[in-house]
């Protein structure tokens, strides 16, 4: 009887371990560069994923430190569109974008951003290049 009962637990354990691998995060931009002209505009990119976390900006490729705000980039949203996922992975995928409004470029010289998106531990990002004017 106890070998039986440690088989149960030991049975246990395994499904739990092997439907936490299945649960894997994603976020993908469909582009990697987003090249504006120098009046900006608005734009919006799309972007699959488990579910967005955070939708961040910033004048650094390294998101350790948010100390540089870009300024130059507002009304930054965050578009939710769930759709059935033909995914077999336990994390429903959906297709989700991001809307953003890229301001004039007077400064003369060209400008360099980086938009990051977070799924709980994935993480992806487009490098957005402003022209000069």
């Amino acid at each position: 009887m106890r070998t039986v009962k440690y088989l149960l637990v030991l049975a246990m354990a395994c499904v739990t371990c092997v439907s936490c691998l299945m649960d894997v995060p994603k976020v993908e931009f469909s582009e990697r560069k987003l090249e504006v002209p120098a009046e900006g505009g608005s734009y919006t990119l799309t972007l699959w994923s488990t579910g967005v976390d955070s939708v961040t900006v910033s004048e650094d490729n390294d998101f350790e430190d948010w100390q540089h705000e870009v300024d130059w980039i507002t009304d930054v949203e965050l578009i939710r569109e769930y759709t059935e996922s033909e995914d077999t992975r336990a994390l429903l995928s959906s297709k989700s974008a991001v809307r953003l409004t890229v301001l004039p470029n007077t400064d003369g010289t060209k400008r360099v951003a980086y938009l990051n998106a977070e799924s709980f531990t994935a993480e992806d990002r487009v490098k957005i290049v402003q022209k000069a004017k």
